[in-house]
């Protein structure tokens, strides 16, 4: 049983202080990550006559989001170590890991949905269990099911206290979609950046250091 605990407030502290520290940062993270999401979309409309190309684009385009969604982990994990990451970082994890978190992200999305259809709860619950595996790849280089097994260990006697967090997390971002949806410019980033600090902290880490700095 895992009894590293989290307070609540001090990750979602820590999620204002990371985001507010260093919006230009995240501003930049989120144009990269839509721009990844739309320009193969454009892409793949121009050259729709010619099949092969097409599905090239599509393979490059989800290489690329599964490429980004590492950068991102990676630089959330050294804003909870204390660090900061540079745009840069967004691209510096294309190799083998690409397709250990393509397979385990895959694994992962069928426990979800099969959990849901056994009356929702059971799928809440699995999404709460393994949704670290990707920190894990990220930062321990695990394995798929290494991966997986991990979340589950250090998700052990937590999940009722992620789950608090991530309704308030939600509750957050409702309130920064009211504010035309300029407000999720902040929230989400808040909430990733929540996520990191709560994987360090159960993982054995703090990310008190940096929140302590910027409060000062």
């Amino acid at each position: 049983m895992n009894e590293v605990k989290f307070l609540k407030k001090d990750a979602i502290t820590f999620g204002w202080e990371t985001v507010t520290g260093n919006l230009g940062f995240f501003i930049g993270v989120l144009f990269i990550l839509l721009a990844a999401a739309i320009l193969p979309q454009i892409l793949a409309g121009v050259f729709a006559k010619a099949g092969i190309l097409v599905l090239i684009i599509a393979l490059a385009g989800a290489v690329l989001q599964v490429e980004l969604r590492m950068g991102v982990v990676k630089s959330l994990i050294a804003f909870a170590d204390g660090k900061k990451p540079v745009i840069g970082d967004l691209f510096s994890c294309f190799d083998k890991r690409i397709v250990t978190l393509f397979v385990a992200g895959i694994l992962y999305s069928l426990m979800i949905f099969i959990g849901t259809l056994l009356l929702i709860v059971p799928g809440i619950i699995l999404g709460i269990q393994f949704m670290f595996f990707a920190y894990f790849i990220v930062d321990k280089n695990a394995g798929i099911m290494e991966s997986l097994r991990k979340s589950s260990e250090l998700t052990s006697g937590s999940k009722t206290n992620i789950f608090l967090l991530a309704l308030l997390l939600w509750l957050i971002n409702a309130a920064g979609a009211l504010c035309l949806g300029i407000g999720l410019i902040i929230t989400i980033p808040l909430s990733m950046a929540a996520v990191a600090y709560v994987y360090r902290k159960l993982e054995g880490g703090s990310a008190a250091p940096q929140v302590e700095a910027q409060v000062v």
